[in-house]
């Protein structure tokens, strides 16, 4: 990691206390068709229960050893037609860590953290299109660079990689790269992506669970110094970001907690 985020990165956790070669076959159309399909059944569920995991995490190059900006793991069950979810789950930003449990009912959110309880304004649209109950867009079979399918047990792995599709991905993780990493001035003319890896385990003729992963450098903008002229490459961190979601249960079995029923 390059000194000059590392610095930030240091500060803030003190502060907080605590995705082949130009030779590579081209992909099969008849195994995306069938990854669609199954992706298709996956993604257009409208009652779920859900485990997800979110991740960001940089190597250090002084100390070789992998860091976590932030980490967020839990559970959530949700209706789209009854316009009605809950989570649970656990977050790690920096070296604090904290519990929230959340419910969602026609356009009102009720966040509960340390015990203190906030209501927000979440629109449908808004709430049901984030991490996790969207849960990313299959890339189209022109912009599919690599497709392979093994079998695993019962289940098909299949594995595509992609190299578009980054920045969508954050806006759906509701990620903010530069904030996490404690950049105040981002040089983002420079940021780049690697290729989006995604894995998907297909059961039944439905994706079970999916895991995507990708690569993105974000650098910052150093202070001015008259006379001289910095290394951009000195200001550059490299993150690695991985997002899973696997189906718990589906349909009619889920029973979603409401926030009146928990304070009955």
């Amino acid at each position: 990691m390059r000194r000059g985020i590392q610095l930030h990165i240091l500060c803030l956790m003190l502060a907080a206390g605590v995705l082949l070669g130009a030779c590579a076959a081209k992909p099969d159309q008849g195994v995306y068709g069938e990854l669609c399909d199954a992706y298709n059944a996956f993604a257009q569920t409208g009652r779920e229960h859900l485990g997800f995991m979110l991740e960001a995490t940089f190597r250090d190059e002084d100390s070789g050893e992998t860091g976590t900006l932030y980490y967020m793991q839990g559970d959530a069950k949700y209706d789209k037609d009854a316009d009605l979810a809950w989570q649970k789950f656990t977050a790690t930003l920096l070296a604090a860590t904290y519990n929230a449990e959340e419910y969602y009912q026609n356009g009102k959110k009720m966040h509960i953290e340390s015990g203190e309880t906030y209501e927000l304004d979440a629109p449908n649209q808004t709430f049901f299109g984030a991490f996790p109950y969207c849960k990313a867009t299959l890339p189209a079979f022109a912009d599919v660079q690599t497709l392979t399918v093994e079998s695993n047990g019962d289940a098909a792995l299949y594995t595509l990689t992609a190299s578009v599709g980054q920045k969508e991905l954050l806006e759906l993780w509701q990620l903010d790269l530069y904030t996490l990493a404690g950049v105040v001035v981002p040089n983002r003319e420079k940021e780049t992506f690697g290729d989006v890896t995604y894995t998907f385990s297909v059961k039944d003729g439905k994706v079970s669970s999916l895991t995507v992963k990708l690569t993105a450098s974000i650098y910052e903008t150093p202070a001015y110094t008259p006379g001289f002229t910095p290394d951009d490459e000195n200001y550059r961190l490299d993150l690695h970001l991985t997002a899973q979601i696997s189906v718990k249960a589906s349909g009619d079995a889920v029973e979603i907690p409401t926030y009146s029923e928990a304070n009955e």
